[in-house]
This record gives C-alpha cells, structure tokens and sequence, in this order.
C-alpha cells in the first residue's frame, strides 16, 4: 500500500510487513517490536519509521531504531520504548 506519512509505503505478510519510506529505506518489520510500534501508531506515532532491522544486544534483548526513538525487547518479552534516543543510521 503507498499513500503512507513522507511517501512511505508497505506491503503485509502474514507474519509481519515490509516497510518503505524514502529517508529510512526498506525495513522488514516483524515480532514483539512491530506489536509495540502498533501501539503507538505505526509510522504517524512519535516513534515514526524504523532506521533498522531488529538486532540482538549482548544482554538478550531484542532492539529496533526508529527516527524518534528505540523499542527494546527484553529478553523475558517486556518491551520498552524510548523516546529521543539516537538511532542508528
């Protein structure tokens, strides 16, 4: 579907989706992180796109980037969202 906030756009899998926008790239979105980015209102939220895949950190946890913060999962399946923490590029 096009149509998206800044021409973003993304197609649905059954287990999860493809993501576009021209600033951030493709990202395939998926998991415990693309649940708590629903939540907070997909790309239109403060969160706004990813600028990563999830990645693994040393500790377990599960983290995506976004142009507006960071969802962490922890490795017991919390997750947590930070608003205005630098992504990554």
């Amino acid at each position: 579907m096009v149509g998206l906030k800044e021409g973003g756009s993304f197609q649905n899998f059954e287990n999860g989706a493809l993501i576009a926008s021209p600033a951030t790239g493709i990202r395939l979105s998926t998991g415990k992180t693309r649940d708590a980015w629903a939540a907070t209102g997909f790309e239109w939220g403060k969160l706004g796109y990813p600028t990563t895949d999830n990645y693994t950190t040393a500790d377990g946890s599960v983290v995506r980037d976004y142009q507006g913060g960071r969802i962490t999962v922890a490795a017991d399946g919390t997750a947590r969202i930070d608003y205005g923490v630098p992504s990554k590029p």
